[in-house]
């Protein structure tokens, strides 16, 4: 039989890793006649080890970083003992309160039980101080997962999503990098958990990964046992967390809530939200933002959504119509980089850079003659493009590098004043000086996905830049 230690107070548990799920969790809410029983138990102990002599000093407040500053041996137990095995600091913090079935006392020649990983057969061990924690493993109602994971293996042991959590369901659409929560069920268990799309195209949940997880109790459902390597579960102590796996990275406290975060980087970690009053774990959660799929464009023709782009008979009458003639050809933002090119520009930036379905870039350069611009091109196919098909947001004129001719309205361009904006547009929806000489005009209202920027010089009073962008959640040409 293949067993696992799992640390839900202060003494090892083994328990079968094959085979079926417990019936009983192990959890530190046992019934009072449990506690009166193990609370004896502990009273008579402390008297005898006082009178043999051997007792545990107990540990001041604020005394455990110094313990755990030093080197951990590797044979279980404390740093002050470590010959029974058992996790109890003598002061009484780590007293395990769950059921009697949990206890059996066939430890391995370290005082524990080996921790071994179901599926491949590794022996894991950590009993040298340091626990891997941040291998993102964990294990589910006894089925071992590896964070990231492909949602397809949490469906394959029976897990789906939960519609009644935000109205969720597999055909929800991610763009690249988004993470999403959503909740699982499996009979009447629910665990909470966030979805990520590490790919570089737009892709249904089905196809997505699970990057994190969040175990805790639920009031009307069950909660399934969450083990994280170790063998820390739900109701261990802040004593038995500490042992297995030394300083947390950082600590963080909220009303009645204590939380150790353990970090690989900063959105990759595995946080441990105590009970202040009881000082066990109440939440364990885990989260994996650090893996990115990297693919290089092969050829390919150039997306239909290109073909929607419909260039305006015009200029419009207001600045929120989005056009504008720049350098004497009138586009409609947003436009495609391939329309400018028709008209003379050319790309300075490497046009084969790779965008992500729906992603974009920041910075891309655009030349004309002696005259660059910056803009964002955005790419809005579903799939990865190279640059060259994606779609120009902003056009700017600039006397620094970008004297562009670019008329917005009809005899509103870089020679106005701004005198003349405020007349034609209205009140500006915000005015600033953030030092250096300018003033910065900005009509935007209620569009937060563009707006009308005018930069003028505080003392001269002439316009020194003009950028008018727009880049909407959808293409619609």
């Amino acid at each position: 039989m293949k067993t696992i230690s799992i640390i839900t107070g202060v003494k090892p548990i083994a328990k079968a890793v094959t085979g079926t799920k417990n019936a009983t969790k192990a959890k530190a809410k046992a019934t009072s006649t449990v506690k009166k029983a193990a609370l004896a138990i502990c009273f008579f102990m402390a008297i005898t080890m006082m009178l043999c002599g051997c007792q545990t000093p107990p540990l001041a407040d604020g005394d455990v970083g110094v313990i755990f500053d030093e080197e951990l041996p590797g044979t279980g137990g404390y740093p002050d003992d470590g010959s029974d095995g058992n996790l109890d600091d003598g002061a009484g913090g780590s007293l395990y309160e769950g059921p009697d079935e949990y206890y059996d006392d066939e430890y391995g020649d370290d005082g524990y039980c080996d921790y071994v990983i179901p599926e491949s057969g590794q022996l894991l061990t950590y009993w040298d101080g340091q626990s891997d924690l941040l291998s993102f493993e964990v294990m589910i109602d006894e089925e071992w997962y590896s964070l990231p994971a492909l949602y397809s293996e949490f469906a394959e042991d029976g897990w789906e999503i939960d519609p009644s959590y935000g109205g969720r369901s597999l055909s929800d659409r991610l763009n690249p990098d988004d993470t999403i929560y959503v909740r699982l069920m499996k009979g009447d268990e629910r665990l909470l958990v966030s979805f990520i799309n590490y790919g570089v195209d737009v892709k249904p949940l089905a196809e997505c990964m699970v990057c994190g997880l969040f175990s805790n109790e639920y009031e009307n459902h069950e909660t399934p046992e969450v083990i994280v390597p170790g063998g820390i579960t739900l109701w261990a102590h802040e004593d038995d967390v500490l042992f297995r796996y030394g300083k947390p990275s950082m600590i963080e406290t909220s009303n009645d809530e204590l939380r150790y975060r353990y970090m690989l980087t900063w959105d990759s970690s595995v946080d441990f939200t105590f009970e202040q009053d009881t000082m066990r774990v109440e939440q364990i959660s885990i989260r994996t933002l650090f893996i990115h799929e990297k693919s290089e464009w092969a050829g390919g023709e150039a997306p239909d959504i290109l073909d929607s782009y419909e260039a305006p008979s015009g200029l419009g009458q207001s600045w929120d119509n989005f056009t504008a003639n720049f350098d004497g050809a009138i586009y409609r933002l947003p436009v495609p980089i391939s329309v400018l090119m028709e008209n003379g520009w050319v790309m300075m930036s490497d046009g084969n850079q790779l965008i992500k379905g729906q992603g974009r870039i920041t910075e891309f350069y655009l030349r004309k003659g002696y005259q660059v611009f910056r803009t964002t091109v955005k790419n809005y196919a579903d799939t990865q493009q190279p640059a060259k098909y994606g779609f120009i947001t902003e056009l700017k004129y600039d006397v620094t590098g970008a004297r562009i001719p670019f008329e917005i309205v009809e005899g509103l361009d870089e020679n106005s004043s701004i005198d003349d904006f405020i007349k034609a547009f209205g009140a500006p929806f915000t005015t600033n000086e953030f030092g250096g000489g300018a003033i910065y005009y900005n009509w935007a209202g209620a569009h937060i996905t563009g707006g009308l920027m005018v930069v003028v010089d505080k003392d001269s009073g002439t316009i020194n830049s003009i950028s008018l962008e727009h880049m909407p959640l959808d293409f619609r040409g």
